[in-house]
Formats: C-alpha cells, sequence, structure tokens
C-alpha cells in the first residue's frame, strides 16, 4: 500500500507540471511528508537504520542551516544581498528541500523491506506509463498548452505533462530504464510474484524510450543509449546469451524505428550539436563567474532569476542571458544558491550514501531490476550536468526515492551480515 501511494504522488507531481512553482512545491510536500509520517508508523526501523543514517543527516542537516542563512536573513552581506524575494513563501524553497531528505529517508525504510524495492519500482513505472499517456493525450486535443499554460519557446517538442521538453526527456528515459530492468528481471524469475510481466514491462521501457527520443533532447537520447546498452550488454554471456542479444536488437531497431519515423526534430538538433555546445559553454562561463561573486553563501535558494539579471551587464549579455532561468549545470546552481560549503556538504553527503551502497553491492545488485536503479540516477545526474533536468522538483523526488530505495537495501544487507556473523562466533550456552 505504501508503495502503490508513493508511485501515485510521485506521478501526480509530474502531471502538476512536474511540481514547479511556490504552492505545487508546498503542496506535494505535505503530501510527502505525510507519506513519510505513515512509513515510520508502519514500518518501525530497527536501531542500526537509524544509526546508519546519523551521517547522513547530519551532512544534510548542516547544508540546509547553512543555505538557510541568507534565506532568513542572517548576515545577508555575506551573500551580497539575499535577492531572492519571499513571495509570501519566506520558506518556501528550504521547506521542499528538508521533505526532500525526509522523503529518502523513509524511502531507505521502505527499501529495508524483503522484495519491497522490485513491487515499489514497479508501481512507479505502471504510474509513470499513466503520466505519459496523459501527456500523450493533452498533445492530441491542444498542442499549444499545457493544463491551460501557453508551451514555451521550442513548443513543438514534446514534453508530456511538463513545460521543458528536456526535463521530460529526463523523466521518459529514467522510467526506460527502470522499466528495461524490470522486463530482464520478469524474464528471469518468471516463478515469482511481480507487480506487471515481462510484456508490460518491456512495453513501457519502449513506450518510454520512444517519448524521450521525440522530446528532441540530445544529451537525454545519448545517455538513454548508453544506459541502456549497459543493461542489455552484461547479460551477453552465459546461460542469458541469447536473450540479452535479442533485447540488443530488438532496442536497435526500435531506436532506429522511431528515430526515423518521429525523431525529425531530434536529427535536426544533432546537426546543430557544434553551434549549440559553444552557447552551452558560453553560458557556463557567464554562471561560473557570477558563482564567484558569493563563494562563501551563494546568494539563496530560488535567487537565480533576480541574480541573473542583476549581474547583466551590457546590451550583449542582456540579449544572451535575460530569459534563462537556470544554469544548465546542477555544480553551478548549487554554487550560485549556497556557496562552496553547500555543494561540498552535499557532496560529503553523496559520497556517503554512494560508499554505503557500493560496499554491499553484491547483495544490492544481485538482480536486473536493482542495477537498473543507479543506471536511472546516472542517467539524471548527466541530464543535469548539462540541463535544468535536477532543478524540477518532481525529478529531484524520484531521485531522492530511488536513492533511498538502494541505501535501505545495502543497510539490511549489512545488518543482516552482521547479525549472522553475531549468531557464528556466538559460544554455545
Amino acid at each position: 500500500m505504501l508503495s502503490v501511494l508513493l508511485a501515485f504522488l510521485l506521478s501526480a507531481q509530474v502531471t502538476a507540471l512536474g511540481g514547479n512553482g511556490n504552492f505545487i512545491a508546498i503542496s506535494f510536500s505535505i503530501f510527502y511528508l505525510i507519506w513519510a509520517m505513515a512509513c515510520s508508523v508502519s514500518l518501525c526501523p530497527p536501531a542500526s537504520f537509524w544509526k546508519s543514517s546519523v551521517p547522513i543527516l547530519v551532512c544534510a542537516s548542516i547544508a540546509i542551516c547553512w543555505v538557510a542563512l541568507p534565506r532568513c536573513g542572517y548576515d545577508n552581506s555575506l551573500c551580497w544581498g539575499s535577492y531572492a524575494e519571499s513571495d509570501g513563501y519566506p520558506f518556501g524553497y528550504i521547506v521542499p528541500l528538508i521533505v526532500m531528505m525526509i522523503l529518502f529517508v523513509a524511502s531507505a525504510a521502505l527499501g529495508t523491506g524483503y522484495g519491497i524495492i522490485n513491487h515499489a519500482v514497479g508501481y512507479i513505472v505502471v504510474a509513470g506509463a499513466i503520466n505519459l499517456a496523459i501527456g500523450l493525450s493533452l498533445r492530441e486535443s491542444n498542442p499549444n498548452d499545457i493544463w491551460g499554460i501557453p508551451r514555451p519557446v521550442g513548443g513543438d517538442r514534446f514534453s508530456g505533462t511538463m513545460l521543458n521538453a528536456n526535463a521530460a526527456a529526463c523523466l521518459y528515459g529514467m522510467h526506460a530504464l527502470l522499466a528495461l530492468g524490470l522486463f530482464q528481471d520478469t524474464e528471469r524469475r518468471k516463478r515469482t510474484k511481480r507487480p506487471i510481466n515481462g510484456i508490460v514491462a518491456g512495453a513501457i521501457a519502449f513506450a518510454n524510450a520512444g517519448a524521450c527520443i521525440v522530446t528532441g533532447s540530445r544529451t537525454a537520447l545519448s545517455l538513454l543509449i548508453v544506459g541502456a546498452l549497459v543493461l542489455i550488454v552484461r547479460p551477453l554471456s552465459g546461460r542469458h546469451a541469447r536473450r540479452g542479444w535479442v533485447m540488443a536488437g530488438i532496442f536497435s531497431i526500435v531506436t532506429i524505428a522511431t528515430l526515423s519515423l518521429a525523431g525529425e526534430i531530434t536529427t535536426q538538433r544533432f546537426l546543430s550539436l557544434g553551434g549549440d555546445a559553444e552557447s552551452r559553454w558560453t553560458i557556463w562561463s557567464h554562471y561560473w563567474s557570477i558563482a564567484g561573486q558569493a563563494p562563501l553563501f551563494g546568494f539563496g535558494l530560488g535567487s537565480f532569476s533576480d541574480v541573473n539579471l542583476h549581474f547583466l551587464a551590457d546590451e550583449h549579455e542582456a540579449a544572451m542571458f535575460w530569459y534563462i532561468n537556470d544554469a544548465h549545470n546542477l555544480i553551478l546552481r548549487l554554487l550560485i544558491e549556497g556557496g562552496w560549503p553547500y555543494l561540498i556538504l552535499l557532496f560529503v553527503m553523496a559520497g556517503w550514501i554512494f560508499h554505503d551502497i557500493h560496499s554491499e553491492r553484491q547483495g544490492v545488485f544481485d538482480r536486473p531490476s536493482y542495477r537498473a536503479i543507479p543506471a536511472a540516477l546516472a542517467f539524471a545526474l548527466g541530464c543535469g550536468m548539462t540541463d535544468i533536468a535536477l532543478s524540477v522538483p518532481a525529478i529531484v523526488a524520484l531521485c531522492a526515492v530511488l536513492s533511498g530505495l538502494l541505501w535501505g537495501r545495502a543497510v539490511r544487507i549489512k545488518s543482516d551480515r552482521y547479525a549472522s556473523a553475531g549468531k557464528a562466533v556466538r559460544p554455545p550456552q
């Protein structure tokens, strides 16, 4: 039940324009908080779980407090003034950040259950397929707007229920990789109960891959091909070799067919890659110089638009950057919002999570569906390094859930291993 509710919330946030906007962000923060409370009551994680989570929670708490200082008005001179206006929500950016940490911990508690991750990912994939169907129906009924909101520049590209096609491509690519892992898992373990069968998982994987292609996102498509091949190539030897080669062939044929039939925009965008890459480099250089203006505290959460306009030096820069609402690079955005200490704290937290998962990798990644989760997370990170994907609350929430599920599984495996070792060395009574 908790997995079903979580999948519904994630899909609903994507449907609500990806959760962008203060009101939507606060609303879903409340929903996620309620879900997390239900998890804590229903699951009652053991003391070992909370002990393992202490370093992560400490890093996250310090990072949130640090980035909240300019927002709360503490010594604004250190951050060149707080350009982020409260617009009626003094903590409109801080509260969702805190809730994302709570969502990670609650998902980790869910991931400690035996067999839970596969069902949770299955429900997320099915809910994502429903969202994709909604996006297609919206596109068919009115190609000029989404829920009454006009599509931005580049509206000829498919973006589902979100306003940005590149962000939508990131979401569809993540769902495609997760569904591909479920397909491989169901094909190998047909006798085990699954939330969806292999045919449905395969269909969802190819539907999301096709949606990713028609968004016209070059980064997402390139990373999707790499991620899918990594998942497919692994079983190309051994007793599953034949099935692996068949999957690789089908994937190649479907990708080429989709590009030829519906990927005209994507093909044209690849042809203009050189000029766009130069433009993106100019954008990164500009915002790197802005980040250097406030290296300690940054400018505060949600301040990017005002900071961007403030540092337009001349008409040339105004013509190039006035319309940009994100640094199109996760590291640059974090630096602008919270400075170097904030970025370092988040890196330490992410490194600790990675270490815990990697140290138990043999037990954590014993199924294809589990190996698909880090592939999806790496895919999202790659998209976030070149575009705005990880500035979209719905995608951030999905990443928090997936990483929490994996980390929770690693903590449980570690706890079980220690418990087994303790029983083995216990002297007879």
